[in-house]
């Protein structure tokens, strides 16, 4: 093969990267918007600011605020969510409610409701990792380690935690 040939073939492996890096972009975009407009069309079949009448429609409404960024209403809405379930189905409105609680800075709250997630769900990763990042934000880092290595055994993997643990001295397999 000639340089030159040699060099199209190269720039062709790089052009072909770079178009299916676009393609799945592009789709993780439409299925984000899918995602969203699905959840519109589920909120808009009832009242906002009425009180919903199942834990679905309130745990809906809380994922919308969070995603807005309106983590005191997501924490009203799961709350309202948790009231209406029971109890084999509050885990994951409890890890919703910590994730909430965590970025409002209530980190006391947010490592009790994933203490509660964790005790009817001991392999939700998720928890793990909100209660780990509630604890770190307290101050303790130790114990915030402890639960990112469990979060990230259970296959909740995110790079943020991964680097953290490193820098922390954590030996990271995978």
């Amino acid at each position: 093969m000639r340089r030159n040939e040699q060099i199209d073939a190269k720039s062709k492996l790089g052009i072909n990267t770079i178009i299916r890096h676009k393609k799945s972009r592009f789709l993780s975009r439409v299925r984000r918007l899918f995602t969203a407009a699905t959840l519109t069309l589920c909120l808009l079949a009832a009242p906002v600011g009425a009180p919903a009448a199942d834990p679905l429609l309130d745990r809906l409404h809380g994922i919308a605020a969070a995603q807005s960024g309106d983590h005191e209403k997501a924490v009203q809405h799961f709350t309202r969510a948790l009231e209406a379930t029971t109890a084999d189905q509050a885990a994951p409105l409890l890890t919703a409610r910590a994730g909430s609680l965590n970025a409002l800075g209530r980190y006391p709250e947010a490592i009790d409701d994933a203490t509660q997630a964790l005790t009817l769900d001991p392999e939700n990763g998720e928890a793990h990792a909100l209660r780990g990042t509630a604890w770190r934000q307290s101050g303790e880092t130790a114990k915030g380690l402890e639960d990112y290595k469990k979060a990230y055994g259970l296959g909740f993997r995110q790079e943020w935690m991964r680097d953290f643990m490193v820098a922390n001295g954590v030996r990271v397999e995978g």
